[in-house]
């Protein structure tokens, strides 16, 4: 019998995938930043489509000006997090305010778009009781999924569905001790192929082979 180790494609009567989907990932690190937790930040630290090209854009109109990246000791991965502005761009005290965000195509920065695979961090390392309400939209701003969850430091959530178009992370514990949010993690939209997409297709490849060898046996 021959032993020689065989190497197997991904695409046995399937189309081929690739085995690593594009992904994205902001940490707000190599971003200008403050230090204030409250009033107007400076312009410099404000985020709106500054990572558009990525496929994410901050902010909804008339109610969220964006985020101010703020140097924080207390976020996920430090020296900077990121904190919710309201509607005239001002932090609401201590970072309590709602983060949103929405997905778009990479190729302009601008036409909406969706993906399939999404985390983050939310949180901080103070040590209080926090909660949130994370909503998860799809295309016509169809509610996808409303995760509602607390923490006593920062927590990562993951969301893995077709059509995720945007976000809106909900502060709900009733106190001005606020949040960041850190460590965005997305699959670039525009039709990448998501992990657990992947592992279905190695599945079948890997069936499609043992049928094979069988037939030749």
């Amino acid at each position: 019998m021959n032993t020689r180790l065989l190497t197997l494609p991904l695409c046995l009567g399937l189309a081929c995938a690739s085995m690593t989907a594009n992904a994205a990932f902001i940490d707000f690190d190599t971003h200008a930043s403050t230090t204030s937790i409250g009033g107007v930040p400076p312009a410099t630290a404000v985020v709106t489509n500054d990572y558009a090209s990525q496929g994410i854009v901050f902010g909804r109109s008339g109610v969220s000006a964006g985020v101010a990246v703020v140097a924080n000791s207390n976020t996920k991965s430090p020296p900077n997090g990121a904190c919710g502005l309201d509607a005239a761009g001002s932090i609401v005290a201590s970072c309590a305010a709602d983060i949103y965000f929405h997905f778009v195509d990479p190729t302009d920065g601008s036409t909406p778009a969706t993906t399939n695979a999404l985390s983050f961090y939310v949180g901080d390392s103070g040590g209080d009781l926090d909660s949130w309400t994370v909503n998860v939209f799809g295309v016509g701003d169809a509610l996808l999924e409303a995760r509602s969850f607390s923490s006593e430091s920062n927590i990562l959530q993951s969301f893995a569905f077709a059509g995720i178009s945007r976000v809106q992370i909900q502060w709900t514990t009733g106190t001005t001790a606020g949040y960041l949010l850190d460590d965005i993690s997305f699959n670039t939209p525009g039709g990448t192929v998501s992990e657990p997409s992947v592992l279905a297709l190695l599945g079948l490849g890997l069936a499609g082979f043992a049928a094979a060898r069988r037939r030749k046996a």
